[in-house]
């Protein structure tokens, strides 16, 4: 490839006789440029047998010879194509570098198609064959992957939201840790602060006093007293008035049921008695 002010030039070496055709080979060019987000303006093909293709920035002309003098080979090649890249006049001024990965694009693309058997790059002396072409696309395009790879992380990190200071982030560590210990809700335990301790009884009788109030304890309740009734008159008409006067209650119920029927097996058994005078002697 020779380099000048205004083109950069590269060409594909056939050994053996191929048919070049700069049509198709042109509306390859202008593919290429457009995945490289050019602007294809035209694709002509010359009346000296050549094509051109035009985009915003670059110019891209194709030239087939045949039995072409090789300096690095010791014989001409029997077909050649000649790839030359220079700026359009009217782009604004690009680094000559920009030009030189434009044409190895360009030839990368070609040679995909053609398979030729050498590439002139950098000087007419210099040649590369086929091997060494493909290992050197595949070198720079491994690179480009991991250059827009990197690009990507950074495009992420930067549109992550920014964390929050150490003191918050400390403040909210302890108090997630805080109601994991305790078995509440963090955002809870932050909305309202905790019940001082001597509040504690007062919320535990409410509590107690809404479960004795649900429809099934209080039927409960009820039953539990005609039950006492059955066995034992006095008191468990006591206990109906009770329930009448001050509502129902299951906790005194029970209570009451359990002694009752205490008594009632202490008479069965003979030994009221005795258990009047342990319990005395416990009193007193």
């Amino acid at each position: 490839m020779t380099s000048d002010n205004t083109w950069v030039t590269a060409g594909l070496v056939f050994l053996g006789t191929r048919d070049l055709d700069v049509a198709t080979m042109g509306k390859n060019v202008a593919d290429t440029l457009e995945r490289l987000d050019e602007t294809v303006r035209s694709v002509r093909v010359l009346p000296d047998g050549s094509a051109l293709v035009k985009s915003d920035r670059y110019y891209v002309r194709l030239c087939t010879d045949r039995d072409k003098p090789v300096a690095a080979l010791d014989t001409p090649a029997s077909s050649w194509l000649e790839l030359r890249v220079s700026q359009a006049p009217d782009a604004g001024r690009c680094a000559h570098s920009a030009r030189h990965r434009t044409l190895a694009r360009v030839v990368a693309s070609l040679q995909r198609e053609l398979q030729a058997d050498f590439i002139q790059w950098l000087k007419p002396e210099t040649m590369l064959t086929r091997e060494q072409f493909a290992s050197a696309v595949e070198t720079t395009d491994a690179d480009r992957a991991k250059r827009r790879a990197v690009a990507g992380r950074r495009q992420r990190a930067a549109q992550r939201p920014p964390l929050p200071e150490i003191e918050q982030t400390a403040e909210d560590l302890h108090n997630r840790m805080s109601g994991a210990e305790t078995g509440a809700d963090p955002a809870d335990a932050q909305a309202e602060p905790a019940p001082e301790h001597h509040d504690a009884p007062h919320a535990l009788d409410a509590g107690s006093e809404q479960m004795q109030h649900t429809p099934t304890l209080r039927l409960s309740a009820w039953l539990v007293s005609y039950a006492v009734a059955l066995f034992s008159l006095p008191v468990g008409a006591c206990l109906i008035t009770y329930n009448l006067i001050r509502g129902e209650s299951l906790r005194l119920t029970s209570q009451t049921a359990a002694l009752t029927g205490t008594f009632i097996a202490f008479q069965a058994f003979g030994t009221t008695a005795q258990a009047l005078e342990v319990m005395q002697a416990a009193i007193l």
